[in-house]
């Protein structure tokens, strides 16, 4: 699953309000793979099932030029007075990879299930290089600008299998979880990008200015299974989860701020 879900004044811009909110939501984004397998035979029975759920999405609020690109030089100017500014991104993208199954076999009985669950996505806030803007307090947030709501990511990888054999039982399963998401927000030019826009833009706050990013990041990797033989039973069980990705909250290149 992907694409994207974007909130933004753009560069070029020019606004004068009392206040400006711009905040991108996706309540989930959500991928589901599931397979299921049952085989019986006379002699030999062999099942192999794969699912695989990815979610790649972006999710993003932002003032300014998109983090993509280097801020051009073009006035890009929010007025508010002393009024509120605030651009929040949040969001919950979810993976979830279900393989379940078995088999019945008279001499031999095999069943192999590989359910994989990734998530990849990014959710940023920011106000870029290049903004000029004049307002009574500035709130930069990736999850909603509460102290309490994070932006998350799961991942969830489960396979259940049952073999049932006279001779050989094999049962084999890998659950492979992996998140590596990126949750961010910024003032300033966007990492690894060089610093642009309009020679003499400042941000000019009267007031607080909160940059916050808060994630929870989670991967769930289950096998679980059974199985009889009268002869041999073989049975293989290989979880495997990851929940990585990188949250921050910063400064980029390129800022000018002044604040009271």
């Amino acid at each position: 699953m992907t694409g994207a879900v974007r909130a933004y004044v753009g560069e070029g811009m020019e606004i004068d309000a009392g206040s400006l909110d711009v905040l991108a939501d996706a309540p989930e984004m959500k991928a589901l793979a599931e397979g299921l397998s049952l085989g019986f035979a006379g002699l030999a029975t062999a099942n192999l099932v794969t699912a695989v759920a990815t979610v790649s999405g972006k999710i993003e609020a932002y003032i300014g030029a998109q983090a993509a690109d280097n801020a051009t030089a073009v006035m890009t100017d929010i007025d508010v007075n002393d009024g509120a500014v605030t651009v929040v991104a949040d969001g919950f993208m979810n993976a979830k990879a279900d393989t379940d199954g078995g088999g019945f076999g008279g001499v031999v009985a095999r069943g192999e299930f590989k359910p994989t669950a990734i998530v990849s996505g990014v959710t940023s806030a920011y106000v870029r290089d290049g903004v000029n803007m004049d307002a009574g307090s500035l709130d930069v947030s990736a999850g909603k600008n509460d102290g309490v709501d994070r932006v998350q990511y799961l991942a969830d990888a489960s396979s259940i299998v049952a073999n049932l054999s006279f001779g050989v039982a094999v049962q084999d399963a890998a659950a492979l979880a992996t998140v590596s998401g990126a949750t961010e927000a910024y003032v300033g030019a966007s990492n690894g990008r060089i610093r642009g826009g309009l020679a003499g833009a400042k941000l000019d706050i009267n007031g607080a200015v909160n940059v916050k990013a808060r994630a929870d990041i989670d991967a769930d990797a289950d096998t679980d299974g059974g199985g009889g033989s009268f002869g041999v039973t073989l049975t293989s069980f290989k979880p495997t989860a990851t929940a990585g990705g990188s949250t921050r909250a910063y400064a980029g290149d390129g800022l000018n701020l002044k604040t009271t």
